[in-house]
Formats: C-alpha cells, structure tokens, sequence
C-alpha cells in the first residue's frame, strides 16, 4: 500500500488464520527511540536540524495517507519509529499502526 514511501513502515506481508492476523511489516533498528527518549526519560532533544528532519518526515507520511483518504487515529510517539543507517547523519522516521484506518 505505501511501498516505497520513506515515511511510513512497510507492509512486507501478511498470514491470516482462523484465530490471527499476522503481519510483517519493515524492520526499523531505533523504534523505540522518541517514545524511550520523550516519554520515558524526560529528555529534550536540542538538536534542531534532527528535529526538523523529524518534523518534516511526519508532515510528509501524514500527507501522503491523507492524500489517500485515509486518517491514522492513533498518532503518538509510539507510533513513530527511527531506523538508523550506517553513514547517514539523520535517521529515517516511520509512521506505523494504523490499525483500521
């Protein structure tokens, strides 16, 4: 659905049974980074070129989803994952969770 969009974890696949549905979405190596930072140490982040990295990445995801009808009702820093790569300065953000939007 939102293949190749840098802002938003990818569906890779899923598996139905008669109890589960399981999917199997894109991996992202700091998930827990805004949530653990913000919510659960309290810290600021002062860095202001990654936030307005961050910040532009969510405005990105969430205008490609609106731009499809579609309305995420669950947005909080959970929700927001970070995947590090190896040699670039600024993480990649993941919109993910969307339930049954």
């Amino acid at each position: 659905m939102f293949r190749g969009d840098k802002s938003i974890v990818e569906l890779k696949d899923y598996t139905e049974t008669a109890d589960d549905f399981i999917m199997y979405l894109e991996y992202c190596n700091d998930a827990g980074f805004l949530e653990t930072t913000i919510d659960e140490k309290h810290k600021e982040i002062r860095d202001e070129q990654l936030l307005k990295h961050l910040a532009l990445s969510i405005i990105k995801g969430l205008h490609k989803i609106h731009s499809m009808g579609i309305v995420h009702a669950d947005l909080k820093l959970a929700n927001l994952l970070l995947h590090r790569i190896e040699g670039k300065a600024l993480p990649e953000l993941k919109i993910c969770d969307f339930g049954v939007s």
